[in-house]
């Protein structure tokens, strides 16, 4: 009678994946800037998120308040002065000029998407140990298993963010859409997509750090 006794799965000879590890983080993508944008960086924003679910609609403007008054910009959010429901374009205007934003960021929630990426397959060493009755004692055998490759699929949730200078006439000068893992917890990805919105803003010059 052959009795086996295994000793456990011990070295990774395939690291593939290591490879999907980027897909559990934000990212933007067709990010746009005014060319035309010649004018002083903006000092004061309203941060409006377009979203019914006030908890959500609270968390993201929450989010963005806070990363801009890090880097020593004001920001404040559309809540405080429209807390039961978002604000429609007459009231946003009327905010502005009384309280002399000269900013607003807009969020805006799009449909979700599906990203499906190939997780390659792997190989495993492993070990085995099988009892020799003639010589009573384990006889030890190694040997590789593979495991094979598959096609793994999450939800993106994505939003648009829009800048508007609103001094003057009035006009977009930034956009781009976040995207995100669904999975990933709202507070942690309201932060992450605000921090890579400042680093863009300051890098065309629209916001002036004081981080």
């Amino acid at each position: 009678m052959k009795l086996y006794k295994k000793l456990g799965i011990t070295l990774m000879l395939c690291c593939g994946l290591m490879l999907i590890e980027s897909c559990s983080s934000s990212e933007l993508s067709d990010v746009w800037n005014n060319p035309s944008f010649r004018g002083t960086s903006l000092k004061k924003f309203l941060i409006i998120s377009m979203r019914k679910d006030s908890a959500k609609r609270r968390i993201w403007e929450d989010a963005f308040v806070g990363q801009f008054a890090a880097n020593g910009i004001q920001a404040f959010p559309s809540y405080h002065s429209f807390p039961d429901a978002l604000p429609d374009t007459s009231q946003i205007m009327k905010t502005v000029e009384e309280k002399g934003f000269d900013g607003i960021i807009m969020i805006s929630r799009l449909d979700p998407k599906t990203n499906s990426y190939y997780v390659p397959g792997t190989n495993t060493f492993e070990i085995q140990s099988q009892y020799n009755v003639f010589r009573k004692k384990y006889d030890i055998y190694y040997y590789t298993v593979q495991h094979p490759g598959y096609v793994e699929s999450e939800i993106i949730d994505c939003r648009a963010i829009e800048v508007w200078d609103v001094r003057d006439k009035g006009e977009m000068i930034w956009g781009a859409v976040s995207n995100s893992p669904e999975s990933n917890a709202s507070r942690t990805v309201s932060t992450d997509v605000a921090d890579m919105v400042i680093k863009e803003l300051a890098q065309h010059a629209i916001i002036n750090p004081k981080k």
